[in-house]
């Protein structure tokens, strides 16, 4: 069986994760092999392509959209008017609804190589942001579609729980990698000059996981997914980052005037105030 460049890529980073004596062995290597792939990139015609969104939404509010199973088509559609970001998947919705998000984030390399042709319709009615792997996995540039830089730090024990990560405030740097494409987001908004984020179908809850001792966690009574959307997972969640992602995005934004509510249905994200969705478009709170 042939395997691709991005699936030996993937193999030997699994190799890497989970041999604490070859991190130790490697860590000088690709810490300073990523410190130099992101000063090319602040210093590159894709990083300036972004100064234009700096502070273009100064005091403004936002929607981040997730693909969690408490998301509904209702919903999108009470945020017709709204600036929202989707992420991910969230296309697959597009034929129930005729919400469309103003911005949509993806950074997973396996999901752009597979989705990489249908990113040229995504970028018809959004505007996308697309790790900068994705010139490699089939991404066709156009006018619409932007690439960021997504930092992922190479932590020794990578398993490790931890109470918070970097966070960055400049997308033509780079945004820090946190497990979850919403950690992108936020960074992007912040960038944007938002300053009220609010986060639905969020749920942080998920079918497989990883423990701080790396260990595999299923329970194949969580469902992933919004609707009937059944997809392969491709990157099983180290839930410990993810986490420390989520506070460092509410500790970052709480000294910086900036609000972070959750609207999601439900879920296990619980690092930010909640209101209703009912409550936040009704009265524009």
């Amino acid at each position: 069986m042939s395997h691709s460049i991005s699936d030996i890529k993937m193999q030997i980073r699994n190799f890497l994760n989970n041999n604490l004596i070859i991190r130790i062995l490697f860590f000088p290597y690709i810490s300073g092999k990523s410190a130099i792939s992101t000063l090319k990139f602040a210093h590159s015609k894709d990083a300036k392509a972004l100064t234009i969104f700096k502070n273009a939404y100064k005091g403004k509010r936002c929607f981040i959209i997730g693909n969690g199973p408490s998301l509904n088509i209702a919903d999108l559609e009470s945020l017709k008017g709204e600036v929202t970001f989707g992420c991910n998947r969230i296309f697959r919705l597009y034929d129930k609804t005729e919400w469309r998000p103003d911005f949509w984030v993806c950074v997973e390399e396996k999901t752009l190589s597979d989705i990489s042709m249908e990113i040229q319709f995504i970028s018809r009615e959004s505007t996308c942001f697309v790790s900068l792997h994705g010139n490699k996995l089939g991404v066709k540039k156009n006018d619409s579609i932007f690439y960021i830089f997504n930092h992922q730090p190479f932590y020794l024990r990578k398993f490790k729980k931890r109470e918070s990560i970097k966070f960055s405030t400049d997308i033509c740097h780079s945004t820090e990698a946190g497990e979850t494409v919403v950690y992108n987001a936020i960074q992007i908004a912040v960038y944007m000059g938002f300053e009220d984020i609010y986060l639905l179908g969020i749920d942080h809850n998920y079918s497989q996981s990883i423990d701080e001792k790396g260990k595999l966690i299923i329970n194949r009574e969580i469902k992933d997914y919004f609707g009937d959307v059944k997809t392969t997972t491709y990157n099983v969640q180290n839930k410990n980052i993810a986490d420390a992602a989520y506070r460092t995005a509410k500790m970052f934004a709480e000294s910086h005037n900036i609000r972070i509510i959750n609207c999601t249905r439900g879920g296990k994200l619980e690092a930010f105030e909640r209101k209703s969705l009912e409550k936040v478009v009704e009265k524009n709170d």
